[in-house]
């Protein structure tokens, strides 16, 4: 996927990230619907620097730009995780509630 390698650039260049995967999950549409109404989502997998943590607002601003290049794509449904399986996301999720 074209898309995924282009967020995976863009992600890397943040100060705190030493590597990063992302996969998307988009469903397929037809010309009018959406098959079974699912919701595309995305995974985020990052390799933090040594010593390195990502502030809420780093984690935002990744799932922003993943919302922001996927049609359709929802914050809920995009996850962000670090190397140790921290569930990055659900900070960032739980500081909105």
């Amino acid at each position: 996927h074209g898309l995924e390698g282009e967020l995976v650039r863009t992600i890397m260049s943040l100060n705190s990230v030493a590597n990063a995967r992302v996969h998307l999950a988009i469903p397929r549409q037809t010309l009018f619907v959406r098959q079974n109404g699912e919701n595309p989502s995305a995974s985020v997998m990052l390799e933090l620097k040594p010593g390195e943590d990502l502030k809420p607002e780093q984690v935002e601003a990744i799932i922003n730009l993943i919302v922001g290049s996927v049609t359709a794509m929802k914050p809920e449904f995009v996850s962000v995780i670090d190397q140790y399986g921290r569930l990055l996301s659900a900070d960032v999720a739980s500081a909105e509630a």
